[in-house]
């Protein structure tokens, strides 16, 4: 194994501080619908406003009439969008598609993972929504649209042949059980049960599909989500039982929350791109999140055991093998001027085609000027084991100058003036286009990042 060249003590120290979180540190962005994590892209919505317990009616004849309708649209969405230059000849790349946009995307070669941290090293990508809410005596509807430029499949805006997709597409709302009024009951097609690591932007659960469910179950110690979905809009074959137990408070500033999905086919079997018949195979995701509040900052730290897929069960017939992830994450104020956020993943993986170990760690320490300037440097180590291949690894530094509405790291909408430098050690090549040994780029750039 080779020794990790960044000061991960620092994140250490960081896990190990007690200390809570500040309001001006969270990266959640305003409540509305959908709840966007910021430059997460995540949709997952936020609970829903607590309403008077209703009172059992008698069944009548004629629906009722919603009683008050609010006319407004709510306008939501994400964005990034820049340029690069890199030092790259063309043709030289540090594996194939490893340009985006102009700048040289530092990546571990072969790696089926997150690019090295994600500051400084990622391409474009915009969503955008929009929120018809109706309220009514007890709890209110909401019908939402969502379309996005098709970036998480690795794609650029500016290709020439990407088109905006629907990204969501559900209507749903509480109010409708006399006994559970909070409970939001949901039909279409939705980002669904993600848990995410923003340093690297990477989704760790993730079964985004089309079905419906019931978010926000109270059972008192806890509320609980499940759903039924499908995966490529019901095309595939492939669907997921979800649950969540959630919101179940240990002490005032700690929690946890559960997740376990299992995923199946539609029948026995199922025809694969060679036109041949194959067994569909059942998997499952098993996981735990614990959050915990300091005085000025947070962790959290997760947990996932996974048979037959590994973050997401939509994606295609069940393989064989399991595997397992740890993820830790958080964000502190280390004095009125110092921030700092950590991420570190760990994953082992044992399926077929995927026998890979993963293990990433992204440190970004933060200065703030003033209300609107700040200065950000994120450093991340990667290395990826191939079982009986060898081991490939990759690092990145990335300088960044930020201007805008708030100086904090959550803080958004931002403009970005930033320098990245990176280097590729390969031991295994595979098909992924880099070159044996070491290999090394530096990118600069100037981008937006924006959530509303």
């Amino acid at each position: 194994m080779k020794r990790l060249p960044i000061p991960i003590a620092m994140a250490v120290a960081a896990i190990l501080s007690p200390m809570s979180v500040m309001a001006e540190l969270s990266t959640t962005a305003p409540s509305q619908i959908p709840n966007q994590n910021p430059a997460t892209l995540s949709g997952d919505f936020v609970d829903i406003d607590s309403k008077d317990k209703l009172e059992q009616e008698p069944a009548t004849i004629s629906p009722p009439v919603t009683e008050a309708v609010d006319n407004s649209l709510t306008f939501s969405g994400y964005a990034r969008m820049g340029a690069g230059f890199t030092d790259t000849d063309p043709g030289s790349e540090l594996y194939e598609g490893s340009i985006q946009n102009g700048q040289n995307i530092i990546r571990t070669a072969g790696s089926q993972y997150q690019a090295t941290g994600r500051l400084g090293n990622e391409g474009h990508g915009l969503e955008f929504g929009l929120n018809k809410r109706f309220d009514h005596a007890k709890g209110h509807w909401d019908v939402f649209i969502m379309v996005d430029d098709n970036y998480g499949s690795g794609s650029n805006w500016n290709d020439g042949d990407d088109k905006l997709k629907i990204a969501q597409a559900f209507a749903g709302g509480n109010g409708v059980f006399a006994a559970q009024p909070d409970a939001y009951v949901w039909a279409g097609k939705r980002f669904n049960g993600r848990e995410h690591v923003d340093l690297n932007d990477y989704f760790w659960f993730m079964n985004d599909g089309n079905g419906g469910g019931v978010d926000d179950l109270d059972f008192g110690f806890a509320k609980f989500d499940f759903s039924v979905v499908a995966g490529d809009n019901g095309n595939n074959g492939r669907y997921a039982l979800t649950t969540k137990l959630h919101s179940i408070t240990i002490t005032e500033n700690a929690s946890v929350r559960f997740l376990a999905n299992y995923g199946f086919g539609s029948a026995n079997e199922v025809e694969n791109d060679d036109g041949l018949l194959e067994d569909v195979k059942d998997s499952y995701q098993l996981g735990a999140i614990y959050h915990q509040s300091f005085a000025n900052g947070w962790s959290e730290f997760g947990a996932r055991y996974n048979d037959g897929a590994r973050n997401q069960l939509l994606g295609g017939n069940g393989k064989d093998g399991d595997g397992m992830a740890l993820t830790a994450q958080g964000e502190f104020e280390l004095s009125s001027t110092w921030e700092l956020a950590y991420a570190l993943i760990y994953e082992k993986n044992g399926m077929e085609d995927e026998d890979q170990t993963w293990s990433q760690a992204v440190v970004r320490p933060g200065y703030r000027w003033n209300d609107y300037l700040s200065t950000w440097l994120d450093v991340a180590y990667d290395q990826v084991e191939f079982d009986g291949k060898g081991t490939n690894s990759s690092w990145k530094a990335t300088v960044s100058q930020n201007f805008g509405l708030g100086s904090f790291l959550g803080s958004r909408p931002q403009v970005r003036v930033f320098a990245t430098y990176g280097e590729l050690d390969t031991e295994y090549v595979g098909d992924s286009g880099a070159k044996q040994g070491k290999d090394s780029a530096t990118t600069i750039g100037i981008m937006f990042d924006a959530w509303w």
